[in-house]
């Protein structure tokens, strides 16, 4: 028996995000992307203190600490996430990260789509 060769252009990748080129935005912050075929999913490693702002994005983000604890700022509410915890940010309302505490955080984000835009977050 012979499979169907596939029409779907999913290809399937592992690894470490370490593995991916980090992008540093500012002193304290590193960006790692792993874009797929229509989906985009990234880390932010954020240093103690480091404050980034996003102009919004396309759809909708899931956004999850990883470990340490972080603030988002959107809608004029301020959320305090701690590892663990999620956000879910409407598309097209900018946002701010912030790493709080003594120590560095790790959030990872995931959109639905690739967005056309370069940049997803600026240093504050």
């Amino acid at each position: 028996m012979r499979r169907a060769p596939s029409s779907h252009p999913f290809r399937f990748s592992n690894g470490p995000w370490s593995s991916l080129p980090g992008q540093h935005l500012g002193e304290k912050a590193v960006l790692r992307q792993l874009v797929g075929g229509e989906s985009l999913t990234w880390r932010l490693d954020l240093a103690a203190g480091a404050r980034l702002a996003s102009p919004g994005l396309k759809c909708e983000c899931m956004l999850s600490v990883w470990t340490g604890r972080a603030q988002c700022s959107l809608l004029g509410n301020q959320v305090d996430l701690s590892a663990g915890h999620f956000a879910l940010v409407p598309p097209n309302v900018p946002f701010t990260l912030r790493a709080t505490g003594h120590e560095g955080c790790v959030v990872v984000g995931t959109l639905c789509h690739r967005p056309e835009q370069t940049v997803l977050f600026d240093p504050l």
